[in-house]
């Protein structure tokens, strides 16, 4: 995603710099992006925003963040998934635990998502509070190296490792060991 705004911005400044949509074109081919002539002129004059259907999400280093990395390094889920002509990335979470439910929801929320909170019922295996949020920026930081999960870790210790443990349930402490 900020490769995407920091592409946009260059386009724009080599724009205002006075080359042509061609020109432009051209310039980031050779940097190896290949961006048609017709795109970069549908950016430079606002015709077309590659983010208008995607969720801003606020991925700066935060407890709630680094709450959310804790869980998806446990119970949490990511997914992608083609309908048709549509994407779907979806950030999930099926737990019997209400208020650690309510808590994801809380800090999906609170980084800009809108996220569902669902009760299931399953004959198969015991029922679940499940929540869902929608977001490809979501779905992309989180698919990321773990080394750069880790750095959100971190900044924010205690609330990646309360993330973490709410998913895993418990820690279990031997003192002979």
């Amino acid at each position: 995603m900020i490769d995407l705004k920091n592409l946009i911005a260059e386009i724009k400044e080599l724009r205002e710099r006075g080359l042509s949509y061609s020109e432009i074109a051209r310039t980031l081919e050779s940097k190896g992006v290949k961006v048609s002539r017709v795109t970069v002129m549908r950016w430079c004059k606002g015709l077309h925003d590659p983010f208008n259907r995607m969720n801003s999400v606020r991925l700066e280093p935060s407890p709630e963040l680094a709450y959310i990395v804790g869980v998806m390094f446990g119970d949490g889920s990511a997914s992608f998934r083609k309908s048709g002509r549509s994407y779907k990335y979806r950030v999930r979470l099926k737990v019997v635990d209400r208020e650690f439910a309510e808590e994801f929801k809380r800090c999906l929320e609170v980084i800009g998502l809108k996220p569902s909170l669902r009760f299931e019922r399953n004959r198969a295996r015991c029922d679940r509070w499940c929540v869902e949020a929608n977001s490809k920026m979501l779905y992309e930081f989180l698919k990321q190296p773990k080394e750069k999960l880790f750095e959100v870790a971190e900044k924010f210790p205690a609330e990646f490792l309360r993330g973490f443990f709410d998913s895993e349930d418990c820690v279990s402490w031997n003192e002979k060991k």
